[in-house]
């Protein structure tokens, strides 16, 4: 499916410092033609911007919600469809 989607992804529990971003980073890397961002919040979730394709969107954000490897621990997972705004990103990074 070529529709372009975009979510916003919030992870709560221990994910910040414990390699939650580069996972989440790699993963896109692998999935390839993902555009956005991960980064840490002040408290202490982590926030993820996505757009793609609706096939590799679905299948990036089951494995963040289902495949990441300890000492990663989501103990709360909360996903939002974002419409009308697709942002300029050329790649997907770590944001600071």
């Amino acid at each position: 499916n070529d529709l372009i989607v975009h979510y916003h992804v919030f992870l709560s529990g221990d994910v910040q410092g414990v390699g939650c971003r580069v996972q989440i980073l790699e993963k896109s890397k692998e999935l390839k033609a993902l555009r956005g961002f991960v980064q840490n919040l002040e408290d202490g979730a982590v926030f993820v911007n996505v757009l793609g394709t609706k096939a590799l969107v679905v299948k990036f954000i089951d494995h963040i919600r289902q495949n990441l490897l300890p000492p990663v621990q989501v103990k709360s997972f909360r996903m939002e469809e974002v419409r009308g705004k697709e942002e300029l990103l050329e790649e997907f990074y770590i944001k600071k």
